[in-house]
């Protein structure tokens, strides 16, 4: 994985009618009878850096929309400035309002972690949308608020500060300790995945990813609880779920809580079960942008004109 500097002026602003601009791309061939491809980051996660090199893969022969959730990354606050709260149903608005301004008339989505909260939020109102929603995908997410995490203090840790390091040292030091829980100890302990990290390490860096802007996405994700509502997920919607046995950040068990509501949803056929909340780092890129492609070219779904 060889990571590339993101170019500022090829990045595009939605203004949101709450005053929130939300910076995004549109990646892929500019037409294409393949549907959009949307992907929603998680918690702290800056869509625009974090989806590298997946995002790219996948825009092969498809568009493909990446961008920031609301007051992190590139995305800009209202003129007044950094929302005092921030919840998951306004999180999913500002993707339905970013569909709506690209004027897609149907698409595809996938949500990781916080990021597939906000889609189910959005497949359960999917019958007002003014845009179809063929294929879902739900990777290492969560219906209700994950047992044994707390999300702040994985996201925030408590500082624990060394007298002889510089403030570059301990945010270098800080940040890789907060990679490093994404994935599972085999992955960490094989040499081959040591530079991986490091690139990993430095596209956080490249981002700003305000530390009162995650604080209140780890509080949106507290007493979160759909599972009464998602057996209501319109079955002509196809879906697909993604979680490793081996994810620390988001129990597996999570993914079996989604499954018993959500009885038509696939689960990915992987050639092992065990690794970790950062999927998309694991099995090698060209796996999963066959594996996702495949998905989301089923014919057996039939299709709206763009």
């Amino acid at each position: 994985m060889s990571f590339e500097p993101l170019d500022s002026a090829k990045i595009s602003y939605c203004l949101l009618p709450t005053g929130h601009s939300i910076a995004y791309r549109v990646l892929g061939p500019e037409s294409s009878p393949k549907l959009p491809f949307v992907l929603i980051q998680g918690l702290s996660g800056v869509g625009l850096v974090d989806w590298y090199p997946l995002a790219n893969s996948m825009s092969s022969d498809r568009p493909v929309v990446v961008f920031d959730n609301r007051d992190i990354g590139w995305s800009k606050p209202p003129p007044k400035g950094l929302d005092e709260t921030i919840t998951l149903d306004e999180m999913a608005n500002d993707v339905v309002e970013l569909i709506k301004y690209l004027d897609f008339r149907a698409v595809d989505i996938l949500g990781f972690s916080m990021g597939g909260a906000i889609l189910q939020l959005i497949l359960l109102r999917a019958s007002e949308l003014p845009f179809k929603i063929h294929h879902a995908i739900l990777a290492s997410t969560f219906a209700v608020t994950p047992t044994g995490t707390n999300l702040v203090e994985l996201f925030l840790p408590s500082s624990d500060e060394k007298s002889d390091e510089t403030a570059e040292q301990r945010k270098y030091r800080t940040t890789k300790k907060l990679l490093e829980a994404q994935y599972d100890a085999a992955w960490l302990a094989n040499p081959k995945n040591f530079e991986k990290l490091e690139q990993r390490v430095e596209q956080t860096h490249i981002a700003k990813r305000p530390v009162p802007v995650i604080l209140r996405q780890a509080l949106a994700c507290q007493d979160i609880d759909l599972r009464a509502s998602l057996s209501n997920i319109s079955k002509a919607i196809r879906l697909l779920s993604i979680h490793g046995t081996t994810d620390e950040v988001v129990g597996f068990a999570e993914q079996a809580i989604i499954l018993s509501f959500i009885r038509h949803a696939q689960v990915v056929k992987t050639p092992g079960a065990a690794y970790g909340h950062f999927w998309f780092d694991y099995f090698g890129l060209e796996f999963w942008t066959k594996v996702l492609a495949d998905f989301l070219d089923d014919q057996n779904v039939e299709r709206s004109k763009l």
